[in-house]
């Protein structure tokens, strides 16, 4: 494969890329070990019992870790090929899922982490297949019903609350649907409290774990713990951010109008996730739910620029991820 054209590598060479990106990643989680923000952190309801699993069964959840982000990184591929998002056919999507969901991140609760990123892959592909000219009730109920459940697990997940309004706007849907949207968003929070009140406890016992954990400080500086070389990869990835948001709103009207609405969704998705970063509660997972706006928006700029220099681009950001712990 020419390396002028190493961005348009075909999808077994991506989907190999991917594999080993993620199974590096954790290889090196495991032997060194090597994990993003170690500082202790208050847990949501279910947030819990994925730490105890984690801890007591180690090689399961690493297991079922890389299973789910696999999973979700499919799924992130398959996204962006179908809706055609970009200049040119690309499946880079899925090895910058890699880099961005756990080579450059990964939490010592990897198990949350890789839930949660696949719960909100699953919700955003459900939004995408909801832009239609009829109504789509269980797919606009199953994303938000996705989003609902994330503060269970990750309590500044909540943040991403803010993602369904934007998806009623940006998809076009309408009042009946938004109203379900809205129940599914809600419903796992009142079943967590109807669990909680049929075992004798307070009915708001899980809203209360879930304030406290998002309110708690744990004193995780995630980016300060990081390498160099991590930390030259997160300012590449932010550069390139920064240019694909350029052109995405300075050529806004000139994309077709789903590929440019889940284009939107995912800028929108990045800057709510820059806004949980500041919440107190805030631990490593928080960059890691980046990652698919990440993967979905940086092919936007490496599909338009020169392709030597995409190439390189590409090709620094993977090293400088795999770095760390093996140097």
């Amino acid at each position: 494969m020419d390396f002028r054209n190493l961005i348009r590598q075909p999808l077994p060479v991506a989907t190999l890329t991917f594999l080993l990106i993620v199974v590096t990643a954790f290889v090196r989680a495991v032997s060194i070990p090597y994990f993003s923000g170690t500082a202790p952190a208050r847990c949501a309801p279910l947030g819990e019992y994925t730490l105890l699993i984690r801890e007591s069964a180690p090689v399961a959840a690493l297991v079922a870790s890389l299973f789910m982000l696999i999973w979700a990184g499919l799924l992130i591929g398959r996204n962006t090929v179908r809706a055609e998002l970009y200049a040119q056919r690309c499946f880079l999507a899925m090895p910058l899922f890699g880099i961005a969901s756990c080579a450059i991140v990964l939490s010592s609760d990897f198990l949350t982490q890789s839930l949660v990123l696949l719960l909100l892959t699953m919700a955003s592909r459900n939004f995408y297949n909801s832009f239609h000219r009829h109504y789509c009730f269980d797919r606009i109920f199953r994303g938000a019903l996705c989003i609902g459940l994330i503060p269970l697990l990750y309590a500044p997940g909540i943040g991403l609350w803010l993602l369904i309004p934007i998806v009623i706007r940006l998809f076009r849907r309408t009042l009946r649907e938004s109203i379900v949207a809205i129940a599914g968003l809600l419903l796992p929070l009142f079943f967590a409290g109807f669990i909680y009140w049929a075992v004798e406890d307070d009915f708001t016992a899980p809203y209360h774990r879930i304030t406290e954990a998002l309110s708690a400080p744990c004193g995780s500086l995630f980016f300060g713990e990081n390498t160099l070389p991590i930390l030259t990869a997160w300012g590449l990835i932010l550069f390139l951010l920064f240019c694909a948001a350029a052109l995405l709103l300075f050529n806004v009207y000139q994309l077709r109008t789903k590929p440019r609405n889940i284009l939107l969704y995912n800028l929108c998705l990045f800057c709510i996730t820059v806004g949980i970063y500041f919440f107190p509660g805030s631990t490593a997972i928080t960059p890691a739910l980046a990652a698919p706006a990440i993967a979905t928006l940086l092919p936007v700029v490496l599909t338009r620029i020169n392709g030597i220099a995409a190439s390189i681009f590409y090709l620094v950001i993977l090293l400088l991820s795999l770095l760390p712990g093996l140097i």
